[in-house]
């Protein structure tokens, strides 16, 4: 358990600061909710949930990672997700950023879903409780 909050909160900052450094708050979907106060909170709570959170979980470490595991073994489906996972978002920002930046996006969240796939595997038998 100190593992798993460990890494998350690792995971957080350092994304958090490269955001500061390189990235344009108008590109975060967190923007929309800008300048709304604390009316803000339930809709960015569910957003975050719903539409990022859960949805990456259920598609990558609870589709994906599934059938990659079963096809290639549990390290090389784990890896195989992470990797998509991180490519996938350095695309959504491959424009705004410069290359250098993208290829840290794509690291650091390939990062973050390895340790979220790892995590599911070992401390919840594969189910996504773990990481959501």
């Amino acid at each position: 358990m100190t593992f798993l909050l460990l890494s998350k909160a690792l995971l957080v900052v350092s994304m958090n600061i490269f955001i500061f450094f390189y990235i344009d708050d108008s590109l975060l979907a967190a923007n929309q909710f800008a300048g709304l106060g604390v009316a803000a909170i339930l809709p960015a709570l569910l957003y975050a949930v719903v539409q990022t959170g859960l949805s990456e979980e259920l598609f990558f470490r609870g589709f994906l990672l599934k059938r990659l595991a079963q096809s290639f073994g549990v390290q090389m489906g784990n890896i195989m997700q992470s990797l998509l996972f991180g490519c996938i978002h350095g695309a959504l920002l491959w424009l705004a950023l410069p290359a250098l930046a993208v290829l840290l996006v794509i690291l650091l969240t390939a990062l973050a879903g390895y340790i979220m796939g790892w995590l599911n595997k070992r401390l919840s038998g594969g189910s996504i409780l773990t990481s959501s």
